[in-house]
């Protein structure tokens, strides 16, 4: 009481308001297990240069079956074979659109880590503003993508 030149009861109120209070406010209104971001690119350091990759666990590997694939040649009637032939054709392209992005996404992670190289090595104080023209097109693509 002599420190905080409280009197007692002023003091005892203060103590017994700071022990009815939670130590955890947030948890009333956590809804459920945290969403844990998973990396599209992995930048790291090696051998004193930085490297560029695509995550693998984030990005989607697809093929054609080839049973599926086959189905085509066998169908029923024209009708039949032109339906699996368009299904096949768009199956091809989305195939062929996501390599497509991952491969913009590479180089565009490839140019950010080239033009912000002293953010990776200093930190955060050394990291540059960038506008779109020093990604240009390909940085559409990086919407709500993450480097680690």
């Amino acid at each position: 009481m002599r420190v905080t030149r409280l009197k007692e009861d002023v003091l005892k109120e203060a103590v017994n308001l700071i022990q009815s209070l939670d130590p955890r406010p947030g948890q009333s209104i956590q809804t459920g297990e945290p969403e844990y971001v998973i990396p599209d690119v992995l930048v790291r350091k090696h051998n004193g240069h930085w490297t560029v990759e695509l995550n693998s666990d984030s990005i989607p590997r697809l093929q054609i079956n080839q049973h599926y694939a086959s189905m085509c040649n066998n169908a029923r009637n024209d009708g039949d074979s032109q339906f699996i032939r368009s299904n096949l054709q768009d199956a091809k392209w989305l195939i062929k659109s996501l390599e497509s992005r991952n491969d913009t996404l590479l180089r565009v992670s490839r140019c950010i880590v080239e033009q912000q190289q002293a953010f990776f090595e200093q930190g955060e104080e050394y990291m540059k503003p960038m506008v779109l023209a020093d990604i240009a097109r390909p940085s559409r693509c990086m919407n709500r993508r993450y480097l680690a």
